[in-house]
């Protein structure tokens, strides 16, 4: 969840986010390089870790992406999955194996080289995570894609989607699944399957974290002093709660980039952002809210990019707890939110109606899904019908934080709150910093909350996937599990998509949560800044863009 990535929320996560467009496949040099020019881009926070694997939310992948490649990627403003570091890839056994052909004459920012062995040790290494690692806010995507570990150190976790690793060349890697995967290699776009280097990950005890699962502490020297990738930048600094500071990577395997410092500095308040964009101390930033787009459009000085809308937010609930877990309070709040006075008054032009858990456009969106219209009068009976007296809600949400489907999450709660209390609820807000929130919500500790996912891969296993591993859903999460992996593992398009819209009818008869729109984004940067390419993904690749003047 941006998850992060929505959770994840996560960042994030999961949009027609305007972004530079990422893990595109570059040949040459770029030109035009400029001695010692530096570029600075607003984020809403600190990356949870510098380590991949445990980058949950799209906040991390902001700064992962400048580091690290994946195998594949969305080429060029699309979702259209293309080449990064494996040129090609092709399937056997029935979509039981995969075969990855490599990027030649690529190296490590340590120097070793990058291969097949590289790329099996980084799998067998998520494979065989242990003890915290297991916890679904440590390895959030490797579950949600691929499902448990060699050794599942709980009952609660999946047999896994991956078997083995090996590389009968150094240019070749062989990926075994234990059964066939129809979005396995579009998922591999995710950041969180970035290929680290094998060395660092040893010599910079990459597995020693802490904390706990409800709050994993991400202290390895490796996932905050030493990251090492394959990517146009590394790693310099990083000032917790300031700024993380990078530079060229003059062995790209793409070619230098053209910007030699990228600052990828801390600004929470969009305000403060445009303060500091108009005033020249920063070059950019994302999630801009939708009070400031007119004021943005009527300025020379910057350039306003918007995207497509490829997400979902939602408000959802662990529906194991009381009072959630009886279906008529559920369906309560869905006809309790005035959803349309949401989307008006406090998200951004352009924002779709969502009427299920995956954006329109999507194999599997299905037409015909249960709906819950504003009408306070039907959640007043449907209170009166659980037997339930001005039940109560803790509500969740953010602080600290801007998203694209919750640019203001305190104005969008207190909006909520109000319609939830004039429909007969008693509602206790809790309000957590974003790492927190996050870690919670993965852990199952959050009655109901606001959250969203900002797509990052084209397809509808993405989106449901990820709400079915993460959301305590009672005895509706096992069968879902079920429905989905068939899906999956259904190879025919068209059977495929039909399994995915019966799904989605049979969520929004459940009611797990309450989707309330699909949102463009938008992202400001100086006119300065050239090269920037808007994608239909939440992904950044700086290494692109030049400066002007």
């Amino acid at each position: 969840m941006e998850l992060l990535r929505g959770f994840v929320a996560a960042g994030a996560a999961l949009t027609g986010l305007v972004a530079v467009t990422a893990c595109t496949a570059t040949s040459g040099p770029p030109a035009g390089r400029q001695a010692g020019a530096s570029l600075t881009f607003a984020v809403n926070g600190d990356p949870g870790s510098l380590d991949p694997a445990y980058a949950a939310d799209g906040l991390s992948w902001i700064t992962l992406e400048q580091m690290y490649d994946t195998l594949v990627s969305p080429k060029p403003g699309s979702t259209e999955i293309g080449p990064r570091l494996a040129l090609s890839w092709k399937p056997s056994d029935g979509g039981r194996s995969w075969t990855f052909d490599l990027r030649r004459e690529v190296k490590f920012q340590d120097g070793t080289p990058f291969d097949g062995k590289a790329v099996c040790a980084n799998f067998d290494r998520w494979h065989t995570f242990s003890g915290l690692q297991q916890s679904p806010s440590v390895s959030t995507w490797w579950q949600n894609v691929f499902g448990g570990f060699k050794n599942n150190e709980s009952d609660k976790l999946s047999a896994s989607l991956y078997k083995s690793c090996s590389a009968p060349d150094d240019h070749t890697a062989v990926i075994e699944l234990t059964r066939p995967s129809a979005s396995f290699v579009s998922a591999l776009s995710m950041t969180p399957f970035a290929i680290a280097s094998p060395a660092a990950l040893e010599k910079y005890d990459a597995d020693a974290i802490g904390g706990s699962a409800e709050q994993p502490d991400f202290n390895s020297p490796f996932g905050t002093r030493y990251p090492v990738g394959t990517g146009p930048y590394t790693f310099v600094s990083w000032e917790h709660g300031d700024r993380i500071t990078l530079k060229a990577n003059p062995s790209f395997w793409g070619g230098k980039p053209k910007v030699d410092k990228l600052v990828l500095r801390v600004l929470k308040d969009p305000t403060a952002k445009l303060q500091e964009l108009q005033a020249g101390g920063i070059d950019g930033f994302s999630s801009v809210p939708a009070s400031m787009l007119g004021q943005l459009r009527g300025d020379s000085k910057v350039k306003l990019y918007e995207g497509k809308p490829f997400d979902i937010g939602h408000v959802s609930f662990n529906s194991s707890v009381k009072p959630f877990d009886d279906p008529k309070i559920r369906q309560a709040v869905a006809h309790a939110i005035n959803r349309p006075a949401l989307r008006q008054a406090k998200l951004p032009p352009g924002t779709e109606d969502a009427t299920q858990f995956i954006p329109a456009g999507l194999d599997g969106h299905a037409g015909d899904t249960a709906s819950y219209a504003y009408d306070p009068a039907k959640a007043k009976a449907l209170i009166k019908e659980s037997g339930a007296a001005a039940p109560e809600i803790e509500f969740w949400y953010p602080t600290g934080i801007s998203r694209p489907y919750m640019p203001n999450p305190q104005d969008m709660f207190q909006s909520i709150q109000a319609d939830l209390q004039a429909a007969g609820f008693t509602v206790r807000p809790k309000a957590k910093q974003w790492s927190e929130y996050v870690s919670g919500l993965l852990a199952g500790k959050a009655p109901m909350f606001m959250f969203g996912l900002i797509g990052t891969y084209p397809d509808a296993s993405y989106f449901l996937n990820l709400y079915a591993q993460q959301i305590t859903m009672g005895d509706f999460k096992g069968e879902l599990k079920k429905l989905l992996a068939k899906a999956d593992e259904t190879v025919d398009p068209a059977a495929r998509a039909a399994l995915y819209e019966d799904i989605n009818r049979k969520m929004m008869e459940f009611v797990p949560g309450v989707p309330y729109g699909n949102v463009p984004s938008y992202a400001v940067f100086s006119t300065r800044v050239r090269g920037f390419t808007p994608s239909p993904l939440d992904h950044y690749d700086f290494s692109a863009v030049e400066l002007a003047g």
